[in-house]
């Protein structure tokens, strides 16, 4: 089985890591890589464009300190080279502000933390071919 390549943008180090490890736990064969901000994650997208690196998926941590996830879900989704990248978004809790401010960024589906694998794995087989 290829790896499936995923994009983690998360700002704070510590999830990061959580998710990495909870990650490693899944049924798909991952290679992660990790930006720390909206900005770089942009950044290594553009780089990768083309390229047969370019992520299957993005994992997207709904609050960045220079992006929020509804900018970058804007971006990805209005541009014709990563429009059709999944991408799940991190939020912090299930409270109900939350979900429905999490429900106007459309994006493809969103996830508490920590990351639940048998969930993630569940979604990714509905939504990856």
């Amino acid at each position: 089985m290829l790896p499936l390549d995923i994009l983690l943008i998360e700002d704070n180090e510590g999830d990061a890591i959580i998710t990495n490890e909870t990650l490693k736990g899944s049924r798909f064969a991952i290679d992660l890589f990790i930006c720390y901000n909206g900005s770089s994650g942009i950044n290594y997208l553009l780089e990768q464009n083309g390229l047969s690196k370019r992520p299957k998926l993005i994992l997207l941590d709904r609050n960045l300190p220079d992006m929020d996830g509804q900018e970058i879900i804007d971006l990805l989704k209005s541009s014709p080279q990563w429009s059709a990248i999944p991408v799940f978004l991190f939020v912090t809790s299930k409270f109900e502000s939350e979900i429905w401010a999490v429900n106007t960024y459309r994006p493809d589906y969103f996830f508490t933390k920590p990351l639940n694998i048998a969930l993630f794995d569940e979604i990714v087989a509905k939504k990856l071919p």
